[in-house]
């Protein structure tokens, strides 16, 4: 069995009665105790498996990336960023994802909010798709940033997925519910690196200004980090190949 979900936030949202959630954690407890080995992705994911009341034993096994290690192609650069007028020397930041509040999108909003408030111009790619879309776009417009938005939506061809990555100066990934973050690994795999939430499970083996961006769980955390790099392209550069070094993983 591979343990990759934070089921508890499932089971706190979503059902209604604490005797319901008793029954839905031994529900999954029953079923992982079945298994006869449990793969877990990260050190984040095996402290909800101790949640749920699992004492077994479990092996550690990191989430690998199937875009391959490269430089993508300039003009696959050039192409995206023609496509969606993007201005040359403008900061180009990547959500990559699940469009679902519980991902933190709100404070990536609200920290772009922040920039535009501060006189920075940027761009914000938002590549997925998900239940929340739909108040995440009126969310945005309501903030007075749809002009900073690029909403892409759903694609699944993985190579124009990579090629958006490789546009893009950093990745924005605020999440906390995660267990692993594969986005992250498929952002350095071109050399983009990412910001995440220390202490996260997606931020485990980062090490900060180093091979990715750290900081706290709230949106003025990650405007005020935002302002600090944004601008800094050789500490960008930097980052990304770094993180393409020594934290992609095939």
């Amino acid at each position: 069995l591979t343990y990759h979900t934070k089921y508890e936030y499932d089971i706190e949202k979503r059902v209604p009665t604490k005797w319901a959630k008793d029954f839905a954690r031994r529900f999954i407890l029953n079923n992982i105790n079945s298994a006869d080995e449990v793969w877990v992705t990260s050190n984040g994911s095996a402290d909800s498996l101790r949640k749920l009341g699992y004492t077994g034993d479990y092996i550690l096994m990191p989430n690998g990336c199937d875009m391959p290690r490269k430089n993508v192609d300039e003009k696959f650069i050039k192409e995206i960023k023609s496509k969606h007028k993007i201005p040359e020397n403008v900061p180009v930041f990547i959500y990559a994802g699940r469009m679902i509040w519980y991902k933190n999108i709100k404070f990536v909003l609200e920290a772009c909010k922040t920039l535009k408030q501060n006189g920075k111009d940027f761009r914000l790619i938002m590549l997925g798709f998900g239940a929340d879309e739909t108040a995440i776009k009126i969310r945005y417009k309501r903030l007075g940033i749809s002009d900073k938005i690029i909403w892409v939506g759903k694609i699944l061809d993985r190579e124009i997925i990579q090629h958006y990555y490789a546009a893009s100066d950093l990745l924005l990934f605020p999440s906390t519910f995660d267990t692993n973050g594969l986005v992250v690994r498929e952002a350095a795999s071109c050399a983009t690196p990412a910001l995440l939430i220390e202490n996260s499970c997606a931020a485990e083996g980062i090490e900060n200004n180093v091979t990715g961006f750290l900081c706290k769980e709230n949106s003025e955390s990650i405007a005020n980090t935002l302002m600090q790099i944004m601008d800094n392209r050789k500490l960008l550069e930097t980052v990304g190949k770094n993180a393409m070094e020594k934290i992609y993983i095939s």
